[in-house]
Order: C-alpha cells, then structure tokens, then sequence
C-alpha cells in the first residue's frame, strides 16, 4: 500500500534537495496538475508525497495542463525522475533488491514544466489577450455584449445569439460596468395596469436598466412618466429605451432628458411618429443618475399602458 500526503509549494523551485526515504514527491507547479492511477491527483501549487510501503514499485505520472499552458518537459537534474523528457508521461519503476533501491533514493521527484500560452476562447491561434475578438463572431471585444458565443452562430449587432440574447441572461451575465439591473416590470402589469407606480433609486453615475415584454396587440400605447417626489432633492436623469441593459436608444422618440423633476414621452405598438416599440418583444427602459452633487437619484416612476 503508498500512503500519499499533500503540502503547498511555497517558493519557486530553482534547486532541489533530495528527501531521504521511501517516496515519491511530486511537485506540481503553476500552469497544470498531475495525474496517476487509481484516482490520483496532485492539483497546481501543491507538493504531494507518496510514501512506497510496496517491495515493487511502478507509476506512471501524466502532466496536465490548465487551459492557457502546454507541457513543455519533465524538470532534469540531480533528484528528478524523466529529466528532460518532452512528453508528458513519466514512469518511475523500482525492483526488489537492495541496489535498487539505493539507486532510487537518488531520484525520488517528478516536476513537469509548464508553458504560459494564453487561453485561445475561438480557436484562431491567437491568445484573448492580444485577440481583438475572442469568440470569432466578427464584433470586436469592445462592442460585444455577450461574450463567448457558440462557435458558427449567428449573431447581431451586439455580438448576441439567439440562445445569448435570451433577457434573463442579459440582465443576469456580463453588464458594462456603470449598468445595473432592478426594477423589472412585469409582463402581466404590462398588459393589465392602467397605470404603475415604483418609487426608484438610481446610484451616482450609473444606469439602471429595467426589463419589460411588450403586449402582442399593434393598438397598445401609454406614456412612460417620472416625477422627483415631495421633499427629495430634484433628480437629473436622462432616459431612453433600448434592446439590452444600457444600450443604445432605439430612437431620438425613445429617449429624454436631462430633465429634472418631472416628465414624459409616449410609446405606441403601431404608430412610428413616437416611440415605436413592437408587439412581444423585449425592451429596457434605463435610467441614467447624471446629477454630480447628489449621491443617487430617487424618483416615481409610472408607466401608463391602454389598449384601445
């Protein structure tokens, strides 16, 4: 039976002192793990010990790289078993007489090398760090909304697929980082209140993005309205409608401000004199704090829906 212990690496290994007794030690540095039989694994950063208690000994070591490293070499000189050897097997074998044994205290460590590559998301054998666009869905980094799309789906403007665009996952995923969801307005208020009222707070320098599903009839219209309320200090806000959290206006009809204390626009399901929204899709209605002297905007907000 091999009995095998763990301790954590705690400084780069630049020399190495053989351990005396019965073992193997395997050192497994950054950029990969080691794997051996019987379930066996020595996870990055760790230095695990396997004490031999067998007369016969015999393992083979597979080093594993993590994504963005590859296997350069097993570690060589004194100590090191498969010193220098370039694929990422190494055995290590010991008999059941003396000299053996003595000739394996002298190599009792296994080590592989690992090389910092980068992570390849597409594919395209360039590393996301210098890749301009990572999932190869031809919308560069710096105007993709959903990252990390599916290879070969087809995507729109904002480097969303169909499965990526989904609503839920919009304002749930990856958000620019001054855009923040709340606030939701229900489908079914939507369609069935004359009139919401939410009393809502936007943080200093951001925008708050709140998600809402459009009715299917084309005679649907209303007004989307904002008042600052008694005694609090006059919001200056500027709204619009998008198709994702923080994004761009659908129209110059679907947006207003900066504005303060109070004021409106009308939407419509059919008439494009106003803001013209489709029947069952998805929107959000945002609302960006652009007030420096105050710490957040506190407003009421009302959305006014009638279906004539």
């Amino acid at each position: 039976m091999n009995v095998f212990k763990v301790s954590r690496i705690s400084l780069l290994l630049v020399a190495f002192t053989v351990i005396v007794g019965c073992k193997v030690q395997v050192v497994s540095p950054t950029g990969g793990k080691i794997t051996w039989s019987n379930g066996g694994n020595c996870a990055a950063g760790l230095i695990c010990d396997i004490e031999i208690t067998d007369s016969a000994y015999s393992e083979t070591f597979t080093a594993v790289p993590a994504p963005g490293y590859e296997f350069v070499q097993w570690q060589d000189g004194v100590g090191f078993n498969c010193p220098g050897k370039t694929t990422p097997t190494c055995t290590v074998s010991i008999g059941t007489g003396q000299e053996e044994y003595v000739n394996y205290y002298a190599s009792t460590s296994v080590m592989p090398i690992y090389r910092d590559v980068g992570i390849d998301s597409d594919g395209d054998g360039e590393p996301d760090r210098t890749d301009e666009d990572d999932d190869n869905d031809n919308i560069l980094d710096v105007d993709d909304q959903c990252p990390g799309t599916e290879e070969g789906a087809v995507v729109d403007e904002f480097g969303c697929s169909e499965a990526q665009a989904e609503p839920a996952d919009l304002c749930t995923g990856q958000l620019p980082a001054d855009v923040t969801c709340g606030y939701e307005i229900s489908e079914a208020d939507w369609i069935s209140l004359a009139t919401e009222t939410v009393r809502i707070t936007i943080p200093k320098g951001k925008t708050l993005a709140s998600r809402f599903k459009t009715s299917d009839s084309t005679t649907s219209h209303g007004r989307f309205q904002y008042q600052t309320p008694p005694s609090t200090p006059a919001a200056t806000v500027i709204t619009w409608v998008s198709l994702t959290p923080g994004g761009v206006e659908l129209s110059a009809a679907c947006s207003r401000g900066p504005a303060v204390k109070t004021y409106s626009f009308t939407w419509t399901q059919f008439d494009n004199r106003y803001c013209d929204l489709l029947p069952s899709q998805v929107y959000y209605l945002n609302i960006r704090h652009t007030d420096v002297n105050n710490p957040a905007s506190s407003i009421n907000r009302d959305i006014v829906t009638s279906s004539p």
